[in-house]
């Protein structure tokens, strides 16, 4: 598992910034998504333990809805002073300070269809165009009907769940206001599936939780399916209304 730790947490977020700084005045329609979106959501969640609790992510990922769009944006970095990365396309690396330290963050540059489906965003910041939640849950767990999942998929979508507002109920309400039904379904039926009936979400969010907060792989394990529960069970009774 790879190491998650308070400096690599720490170089995402200043790219992050410098990213909305860069990007600010162009006037291109992208999207901060994959871990790099949850740390930013969870950084202005109404819940005050869920900055601290999150891990972090190992790199940043923006997306753009087509392949013109993601190379403007991937020039416009390039312009600003990133660093082609020579093994990797979709990659640059962006120069931020952290803590009077001068590092370099990973900037993954890549196109989602999502953008398109699911056009709306997280309100995080004006600067910041994030992913909203309901297309970042949909994101992270598409990836388990293929296996074709990375082990901390099922942990952040636990995160978002159990912290990205005041409740899992709350985050099933805004998936059936602002994800078209089809979607509102694919979304409860992989967490049906991938949560409560496989349970390999349930292991790999359980998993991170031991190797990283210190929880007991069974307490972590009634915790994550009691919030995939009460998530599962209100979608399930807004798809019905």
């Amino acid at each position: 598992m790879p190491a998650y730790t308070e400096g690599t947490k720490a170089a995402c977020r200043g790219a992050l910034a410098e990213i909305a700084r860069i990007l600010r005045a162009s006037g291109i329609d992208y999207r901060v998504i994959g871990g790099s979106a949850i740390l930013a959501i969870l950084e202005s969640s109404p819940r005050p333990e869920a900055a601290a609790m999150y891990v972090g992510t190992q790199d940043v990922d923006i997306a753009a809805a087509d392949s013109a769009t993601r190379d403007a944006l991937k020039r416009l970095l390039l312009d600003a002073g990133a660093r082609p990365d020579p093994d990797d396309l979709d990659r640059v690396w962006l120069t931020v300070t952290v803590r009077r330290e001068v590092v370099e963050a990973p900037i993954d540059v890549l196109t989602s269809s999502l953008l398109t489906t699911v056009p709306g965003r997280s309100a995080v910041s004006s600067d910041l165009p994030v992913l909203a939640t309901p297309a970042l849950l949909l994101a992270k767990m598409r990836p388990y009907q293929n296996k074709q999942e990375k082990g901390k998929d099922g942990y952040d979508v636990y995160m978002l769940l159990a912290y990205a507002e005041l409740s899992p109920e709350a985050i099933a309400e805004q998936c059936a206001r602002e994800l078209p039904p089809d979607l509102t379904a694919e979304l409860l039926t992989l967490v049906e599936v991938f949560f409560l009936a496989k349970r390999r979400a349930t292991r790999d969010a359980a998993a991170m939780l031991r190797d990283y907060h210190g929880i007991t792989k069974s307490s972590a394990v009634r915790d994550v399916i009691n919030v995939a529960e009460r998530f599962a069970r209100t979608l399930q009774s807004l798809l019905e209304a």
